[in-house]
C-alpha cells in the first residue's frame, strides 16, 4: 500500500497543476462519470485481487490492476453529450488549446511506455462509426476493428503518435 501512495503522490505532483483546471462541466456529467466508474469497478471487483481505483484525476477513472509495480492499468475517458450522438470528429476534434479526447488518451502510451495499458473511451450514447464485419456497432469494440476509412480518419488526427506508438494505441484503445 505504501508503494501505491508513493506512486499516487508522484502523479499528483506531475499532473495536478495542469489537470486542476480540468473537471466536470456539470453535475450531470460528473454523476455519469461516477456512476459508470463505480459500475465498472463493481463488475471487475471479483476478478481482481490487487487493485487501486482512482477517480477524476489525470483521467476520469483509472484502474491499476497491479499495485506492486503499477505495470498494468486501464485509463478511462468518460464523456457525455446532451443529444447522445457521437461522431469521429467529436473524438478527434480539439477545443482551443486542449487536446482531443483520443489524443489525451494516447498521451498515456507515450508517458508510460513500459506499462501494459488499456485505454477506454466511454460515451453516453450512440457512436456513428463503422466496424469491420459488423452491420451494427457493438456495445464495446477496439479501434483496430473499425472500418478502414473511419480508422484512417482517426489516425490522421493523432498527431501526437507515430509508427509503433500509433499501432499500439489502435490495438489498445476500446470504445464503449
Amino acid at each position: 500500500m505504501k508503494k501505491a501512495v508513493t506512486r499516487l503522490s508522484s502523479m499528483i505532483k506531475k499532473y495536478a497543476p495542469a489537470e486542476a483546471k480540468a473537471g466536470s462541466r456539470s453535475n450531470n456529467r460528473f454523476s455519469f462519470q461516477e456512476s459508470w466508474s463505480l459500475h465498472r469497478l463493481l463488475n471487475l471487483h471479483d476478478q481482481m485481487n490487487d487493485y487501486l481505483a482512482v477517480f477524476d484525476f489525470c483521467e476520469d477513472f483509472i484502474l491499476f490492476k497491479d499495485t506492486a509495480s503499477f505495470g498494468l492499468a486501464d485509463f478511462y475517458q468518460i464523456k457525455t453529450r446532451d443529444d447522445g450522438s457521437w461522431k469521429i470528429s467529436h473524438l478527434t476534434g480539439k477545443k482551443k488549446k486542449t487536446p482531443s479526447f483520443l489524443s489525451k488518451l494516447a498521451n498515456h502510451i507515450k508517458s508510460h511506455p513500459k506499462c501494459q495499458l488499456n485505454l477506454f473511451f466511454v460515451i453516453n450514447g450512440e457512436l456513428t462509426i463503422k466496424v469491420s464485419n459488423s452491420a451494427a456497432v457493438p456495445h464495446e469494440f477496439f479501434l483496430h476493428t473499425v472500418e478502414k476509412n473511419d480508422l484512417k480518419k482517426i489516425e490522421s488526427k493523432m498527431d501526437n503518435l507515430k509508427g509503433t506508438k500509433l499501432t499500439r494505441f489502435i490495438s489498445q484503445t476500446c470504445l464503449i
